[in-house]
Order: structure tokens, then sequence, then C-alpha cells
């Protein structure tokens, strides 16, 4: 696994997809929509000659549906960048194709964020949650200038337990 630093991540152009989910893992009905979303963006990659990049996963490390998503991404062939959290108590230590330095979770969960064009949630509940990680990121995600555009290249996608996919 390559050691990059977060300058050399945005030099890769290409299509960022970003992932935060919980440590309790997903639902089945939540996999099965992320494998769809994922696969999406890489029809969306071939097929609409976006091919001058490369297609990245970015995720945070930790057990449960971070490292749920993680397989789904390298079993469709993203190149996946690991951004994990300093404290390793929940961390899944996944083997992708980049890592970046340790950070503390909320800065690891913002940079997610920011070098995504594309943002993928998975809450365990249907109503927003003031507390915990993945709500946090949700909200950020959203109030972010890149996702508040709504433009066609930068989307939020909310999967909830029960499979829908909202939009932020």
């Amino acid at each position: 696994m390559l050691e990059v630093t977060l300058d050399e991540v945005r030099q890769i152009e290409g299509i960022h997809v970003g992932f935060t989910g919980t440590r309790d893992g997903m639902t089945n009905e939540q996999i099965v929509n992320v494998a769809r979303k994922l696969e999406e963006f890489k029809d969306f990659y071939i097929h609409d000659n976006l091919r001058k990049g490369a297609l990245c996963f970015h995720h945070g490390d930790c057990m449960g549906a971070d490292f749920q998503a993680h397989g789904i991404a390298r079993n469709l062939h993203y190149n996946v960048i690991i951004h994990p959290p300093e404290n390793d108590k929940a961390r899944q230590f996944c083997v992708g194709d980049m890592i970046l330095p340790e950070l503390p979770y909320i800065k690891r969960n913002h940079n997610i964020v920011e070098m995504s064009k594309y943002m993928i949630g998975t809450p365990k509940e249907d109503i927003e949650q003031l507390h915990g990680g993945t709500w946090a990121t949700i909200r950020y995600a959203r109030k972010n200038e890149i996702f508040a555009s709504k433009s066609e290249y930068n989307e939020l996608f909310i999967v909830l337990p029960a499979g829908q996919v909202i939009f932020g």
C-alpha cells in the first residue's frame, strides 16, 4: 500500500467517491444499494469518457460499514484510498491502494468529504441524529459548498437502513 499525502491525492484526476457509515455495519439493503451506486459511478466513468483519471473510493478504515464498503469497492476495481483514524480502537486495518496519515476522526471525515465528487452515507437510523460520526459527516457534506451546489457531478446519497436512497 502506497503512503500518500493529502496534496498527492488532490492531484489525482478522475472520479472520487467518499463513504461514511457506522461501526455497526450496513443492513443487507444498504449493501445492495451501495453496490448499485458504485456500479453506476463506474459505468458513468467508463461510458461517459471520463477515463482520463482514476476511479477512487475513499473511506475511514473503521470496522463495520467501512469494511463492508471496502470489499464492494475492491470487487468493482476501484482504487481504494484509506483515511485512517488516529485512534485505532475501532480501526479495521484494510489494505487499499493508498493510505493517508492518521488523523482525528472529525478531520479525517472532513477530508473524505472535501476530496470526493460523490458521497455515500449509510446511517443506522432513518431520522437524522445529532450524535455520531456518520450523521455529522453527512451534515458536513450538506454544508460543504461542493455538495451544497448540487451540480450534476457533486452529489450526496444517503442510503437508509431499509435501502431507500435519498439525495442529500
